[in-house]
C-alpha cells in the first residue's frame, strides 16, 4: 500500500457499497489503489477541508481491517500515522487515518537508489519503529515488512504504514492461527511451523536491508553483492532460517548497523586514498620507466594463497570466481560453505551428494582428493558448514580457530583425534563415519552439539559420548557396542542407529523418555522383537 495515486488508474466510486456516515464525513478525492477485497482511498474531510487516507476492506477481509484499526488505535509513535475514525456496515468496514505525502520506499529507490549511508538511515529508523512495536506490552509483530509498506516523505523520514497482518504476541501460542506474508520477506515461521514473535521482523528487517544496499530480495543474491563483510554479517544474522540465530532484538540490528555504517566511511575514504597514492604511483612508474628502462615494482592487492589446490578449487566455486582471477581477502570475508567429496569440490549440498552417491555406485571418477591439511581453512574466518569427505586430514587443530563452524563432516579420513573441535561453541552437527576416532567426550564443552555420526569408527563404549548431555541424535551405523548399559545418561537422545551391540541386550533403550526413532540392523531384529515389543518408538530395520 502507498500514498501515492496508482499510475493511470481511474475508478468509478459506488457510494451505496460504503457505510452512509463515511461519505457523510468524508469526500474522496482519488483511489490511490484496489485488490479484490480493499480499496484506499484518498479523502478529504468535508468539515475540517484536511486531507486523510482511508482503506476499506469489506467481505472476508474485513478482520484485517479490524485488525489495522485496533493497533493503530494502540500506537502514538512518529513513524506511524495516527489512527482518525473508523465506519462500518454489514459489508463494508472503512478504517481512516493520517495521510502521508512522499512516495512508497521501492518507488523512491527506483528514481534515486540510496547510498550505502542512506539505507542505513533508512533501516535504522525502520529499527526505531520496530523497537517501539516490540516495547509495546503485549509485543506487536507488523508481520509485513517491505518496500512498499515503507513510505519516505519530503524530508526523508521513513513511515512504517499497513498493519492490517500485525498481531499481538501470545506467549503460549505454539504457532499462528493463520499464515501471511510476502514472498521473499517472510521468514518460515510466518508459514505455520511456529509462532511468531520479534524475531520474525528482524528477518524482515534483513531482507530489507539487503535489498536497500543491492536490489536483491533474496538474502543468498543479496550477500554476495554486498561490500562490507559487516553488512554482510548483519544481513546473514538477521535472515537466519532458525530464530534463536537471529539478532535478540532490533536495538542489537541497529547498534550493529550504525557500527558497519562508520567502518564503511573509513573504507571509502581509505580507498579514496589508495587511489590516489596509486595514481602517483603509476605516474612516477610511467615517467621512472620511460626515461631510465626501470620498471618499478607497484603496489598489487595481496593474492591469497592456498596449500591445497582442492581447497582453492572449492573457494573459487563458491566465490564464482575462474583459475585467473585474483582472489583477496576480503572475496574470503563471505565465503559460508565448503562442500568437497573426493577429488570433486562441489558448489552446493546436492553436487556433494551427488558425488558421495557416485562413491556408493562404484564410480571410477570418485577417488580419494588428497587433501592432507586443513590449514587453508583459517583464511575463511566466516565458515559455517564444511563437508570435506575422502581424504587424508589427520589433525584438526586448524578448525579450532573457526569459532563460526556449526557443521562438520569429515567423514573418510583417518582422523583420531577431535579435541581440537571442543573450543567451537557454535557446533551443532559432527560427522566423522569411517574414521579412527574412539572416543567424542572432548565435545561436552560444545553446548549446541546435538547430531553426531561415528559411525563405522572404533568407537565401542558409550563413555566416547559421556557429558554431551544435549545430544538429540547418535549415528554408529557399522559400529559395535559392548553394552548398551548406561544410555540412560543421554536422556535426550530423540533419534539413534545401531548396528551390533555385542552384549545382544536392547533393553536400556526403553529407559530413554525422549527417543522417537532407531534404526536397527536386520542383525538384531531377533534381539528387538524380544527386548522391545512394546516400545514407544519406532523401529526401522537396515
Amino acid at each position: 500500500m502507498s500514498d501515492t495515486r496508482t499510475a493511470g488508474y481511474s475508478f468509478a466510486f459506488d457510494d451505496s457499497r460504503y457505510p452512509t456516515a463515511f461519505f457523510a464525513d468524508y469526500e474522496a478525492l482519488t483511489c490511490l489503489s484496489v485488490s479484490a477485497s480493499t480499496e484506499t482511498l484518498h479523502v478529504r474531510n468535508r468539515t475540517t477541508g484536511g486531507h486523510f487516507l482511508a482503506k476499506c476492506y469489506w467481505d472476508e477481509s474485513r478482520s484485517s481491517g479490524v485488525t489495522e484499526s485496533a493497533v493503530l488505535k494502540k500506537l502514538n509513535h512518529p513513524g506511524i500515522p495516527k489512527f482518525v475514525a473508523e465506519y462500518q456496515n454489514e459489508t463494508m468496514l472503512c478504517v481512516v487515518r493520517e495521510y502521508l505525502e512522499g512516495m512508497p520506499l521501492h518507488v523512491f529507490a527506483s528514481e534515486s537508489p540510496p547510498t550505502p549511508s542512506q539505507s542505513v538511515a533508512i533501516a535504522s529508523e525502520i529499527c526505531d519503529i520496530l523497537a517501539y512495536l516490540h516495547r509495546q506490552s503485549p509485543p506487536i509483530i507488523h508481520r509485513d515488512i517491505k518496500p512498499q509498506n515503507i513510505i519516505i516523505d519530503p524530508a526523508q523520514k521513513a513511515w512504517l504504514i499497513d498493519f492490517g497482518i500485525s498481531r499481538e504476541y501470545d506467549e503460549y501460542a505454539s504457532k499462528d492461527t493463520a499464515c501471511f506474508g510476502t514472498v521473499d520477506f517472510a521468514p518460515p515461521e510466518q508459514y505455520g511451523f511456529s509462532q511468531t514473535d520479534h524475531r520474525t521482523d528482524i528477518f524482515s528487517l534483513g531482507v530489507l536491508i539487503g535489498w536497500l544496499l543491492t536490489g536483491e530480495s533474496q538474502p543468498r543474491k543479496a550477500m554476495p553483492k554486498l561490500v562490507s563483510p559487516r553488512l554482510q554479517k548483519i544481513v546473514k544474522t538477521c535472515t537466519e532460517l532458525t530464530p534463536d540465530r537471529r539478532y535478540a532484538s532490533v536495538q542489537q540490528v541497529k547498534k550493529a548497523l550504525q557500527r558497519a555504517d562508520g567502518h564503511v566511511q573509513k573504507r571509502i575514504f581509505r580507498v579514496v586514498c589508495c587511489l590516489v597514492a596509486s595514481i602517483t604511483c603509476l605516474s612516477a612508474g610511467f615517467w621512472i620507466g620511460r626515461y631510465t628502462g626501470y620498471t618499478p615494482a607497484l603496489f598489487a592487492p595481496k593474492r591469497v594463497s592456498f596449500e591445497e589446490p582442492l581447497i582453492e578449487q572449492a573457494v573459487r566455486r563458491s566465490l564464482g570466481l575462474d583459475q585467473h582471477t585474483l582472489i583477496s581477502e576480503d572475496d574470503l570475508l563471505s565465503v559460508t560453505e565448503l562442500y568437497i567429496f573426493g577429488n570433486r569440490a562441489s558448489l552446493n549440498p546436492a553436487e556433494y551428494a551427488a558425488a558421495q552417491q557416485g562413491m556408493g555406485l562404484q564410480d571410477a571418477s570418485i577417488r580419494n582428493g588428497g587433501i592432507r591439511s586443513v590449514q587453508d581453512l583459517t583464511k575463511l574466518k566466516h565458515l559455517k558448514i564444511i563437508r570435506i569427505a575422502l581424504q587424508d586430514v589427520s589433525d584438526l587443530s586448524p578448525l579450532a580457530n573457526l569459532p563460526s563452524l556449526e557443521f562438520i563432516d569429515l567423514n573418510h579420513n583417518p582422523i583420531e583425534d577431535i579435541t581440537p573441535l571442543a573450543s567451537l561453541y557454535s557446533l551443532r552437527e559432527l560427522c566423522v563415519f569411517d574414521s579412527r576416532v574412539s572416543d567424542c567426550s572432548a565435545l561436552s564443552s560444545c553446548p549446541l552439539l546435538e547430531t553426531i555420526d561415528a559411525g563405522k569408527t572404533r568407537v565401542t563404549s558409550l563413555e566416547a559420548f559421556a557429558e554431551i548431555t544435549g545430544l538429540k541424535c547418535l549415528k554408529l551405523r557399522n559400529a559395535s557396542l559392548a553394552t548398551l548399559d548406561g544410555i540412560g545418561a543421554l536422556a535426550g537422545l530423540e533419534q539413534l542407529e545401531l548396528t551390533a551391540v555385542r552384549d545382544g541386550n536392547l533393553a536400556p533403550l526403553l529407559t530413554l523418555p525422549l527417543l522417537n526413532e532407531v534404526f536397527l540392523s536386520e542383525s538384531l531384529r531377533e534381539e528387538a522383537a524380544r527386548d522391545l515389543p512394546d516400545a514407544a518408538f519406532r523401529i526401522t530395520f537396515f
